[in-house]
């Protein structure tokens, strides 16, 4: 959960943005962000407020079984993206797919990034779709996500 603060400056010259992010309502809150802006008028800070943009927010994981890896889209940059056939992925996008999770930063919450597991995952996913293996995943939704980030791939079993 993001939570945003303006404080206005005292001649209403100056705004100070703060963001805290927090995943749970027990946790500890931490400032990810804190930007001193200056505008003319309150007017300019709200409009800058505004447009920040939501973090990800996540459901509790779920299963879908007897699936194949249809398609494998990595860029760049950002993370890979997967989609499966014979899927029925509520809540995802278009209900087929989503991020690979140790691929995706916001996916990871407050686990440090781990290249060896992103590897070791993106491997998994290569065997999967080059023995066209049925599979079982794991998968959270994320309720703040609008397209391919509706979803995150957090497990993959091949059997």
């Amino acid at each position: 959960m993001v939570f945003g603060l303006l404080a206005l400056g005292e001649d209403r010259r100056e705004a100070y943005v703060y963001l805290k992010w927090s995943h749970h309502a027990n946790d500890r809150i931490q400032i990810i962000a804190s930007r001193r802006i200056a505008f003319g008028y309150a007017t300019g800070v709200c409009a800058f407020a505004s447009s920040i943009a939501i973090a990800a927010s996540f459901n509790a994981q779920v299963g879908a079984s007897n699936v194949k890896i249809q398609s494998i889209f990595s860029g760049r940059y950002g993370p890979t993206y997967i989609t499966f056939t014979s899927a029925s992925l509520t809540g995802c996008y278009l209900g087929v797919g989503g991020y690979l999770s140790s691929t995706w930063p916001e996916a990871m919450l407050d686990v440090p990034a781990d290249p060896e597991i992103s590897k070791r995952q993106l491997s998994t996913v290569m065997l999967a779709k080059s023995m066209d293996a049925t599979l079982t995943i794991y998968y959270r939704v994320n309720t703040s996500g609008t397209g391919w980030d509706k979803c995150a791939i957090d497990s993959i079993w091949i059997q």
